[in-house]
């Protein structure tokens, strides 16, 4: 199941523990929580993922039924095509309010698949 601490996440190895970087929420799926490169995209889309489980191993996947969402994926849109995951976040309000904040700086259209 998801874990919501993920997106407030402490580093906890610090002496004095600070809260996390928004940038952290709104890109913890690109390298170092850094805001990418937006000239490879050209639009985003936001997706329920679910956990399947298939001969012992866990994979996590965008899927239609809402029920079995375990998070909330916003991916990036590929000029050339496919997506690349920008963040994931606990809720379909959090995946909304990032990829609006997102769609804001951009001008990109926001497609949900769901």
């Amino acid at each position: 199941m998801w874990d919501n601490t993920r997106d407030y996440l402490i580093d906890q190895s610090l002496p004095e523990a600070e809260p996390m970087k928004e940038n952290l929420t709104m890109y913890n799926n690109c390298p170092d929580g850094v805001e990418p490169n937006w000239e490879p995209y050209d639009a985003l889309e936001i997706s329920p993922v679910a956990e399947y489980i298939e001969d012992g191993d866990i994979t996590i996947e965008p899927c239609d039924e809402l029920h079995k969402a375990v998070c909330w994926s916003v991916y990036g849109h590929l000029k050339g095509g496919g997506v690349e995951c920008i963040t994931d976040v606990s809720t379909e309000k959090l995946a909304l309010a990032v990829a609006g904040k997102i769609a804001i700086k951009t001008g990109f259209q926001i497609n949900l698949f769901y």
